[in-house]
């Protein structure tokens, strides 16, 4: 049984440069996702990124299982803002807003 890693398959998403600006076009995926608050140090933060893994490898074992498919569990994303753009620059971390993810396939 063949492995699929997303993270290849969709490379011009996951290897951008830092040095250069790019318009990449990101296709219609699935994720399961969670959003919160607050620091990235925090519990609230790392709870969520457990239960996110909680989530993706028994998705992945039942896909290997009863569809005869495998992947690699894709990398978790993030997402920040703040109400006030000014905590960012202002360091005020206890007022991010985040939201993290994981792509699942079809």
């Amino acid at each position: 049984m063949q492995k699929t890693d997303f993270k290849k398959y969709l490379k011009s998403l996951y290897v951008l440069s830092a040095k250069h600006f790019a318009i990449v076009d990101v296709p219609k995926m699935n994720f399961i996702n969670i959003d919160g608050a607050g620091i990235p140090e925090g519990l609230a933060f790392a709870e969520a990124v457990s239960w996110l893994y909680s989530i993706s490898y028994p998705l992945k074992f039942l896909s290997k299982q009863i569809l005869q498919k495998d992947y690699f569990v894709s990398p978790l994303e993030r997402l920040w803002c703040a109400d006030d753009m000014f905590a960012y620059t202002e360091g005020r971390k206890e007022d991010w807003l985040w939201s993290m993810m994981i792509m699942q396939p079809d």
